[in-house]
């Protein structure tokens, strides 16, 4: 999804100003229904190395990402930031693994290193 819900990963937060999604109160509905999902967001551009890059869902939502930006960064402190960073996703059996990665720098971002544990089905 291009926008994140509010309040869930960096960029989202009230205390930044973010407006966000419309409709969040009713996506945040159907997303509950499907915890087993995992939504990748951007739009904010906020660098891997902010806090909160990744959001657990807290038991009632999916898991969620800052897939951040290729085109320029932005910061804690409300800053604009020339860098380019992305995503690596691998997709295993029981996990997905998510890391940062600053392609500027040709480099991985360790602090946007997450490991999301996928449930067994019967």
């Amino acid at each position: 999804m291009h926008q994140p819900l509010k309040n869930t990963v960096a960029g989202s937060y009230e205390e930044q100003q973010w407006h966000g999604v419309e409709e969040d109160v009713g996506l945040r509905a159907v997303l509950a229904g499907y915890p087993q999902a995992i939504l990748f967001s951007g739009h904010t551009h906020w660098e891997l190395e902010a806090g909160h890059t990744y959001y657990d869902g807290v038991g009632k939502l999916p898991a969620m990402v800052n897939a951040v930006s290729t085109a320029y960064l932005w910061t804690d402190e409300d800053q604009h930031k020339d860098g380019s960073q992305g995503l690596f996703v691998n997709v295993y059996e029981d996990r997905v693994v998510v890391r940062g990665r600053d392609f500027e720098r040709s480099d991985w971002v360790e602090s946007a290193h997450d490991e999301i544990r996928l449930s067994r089905r019967s």
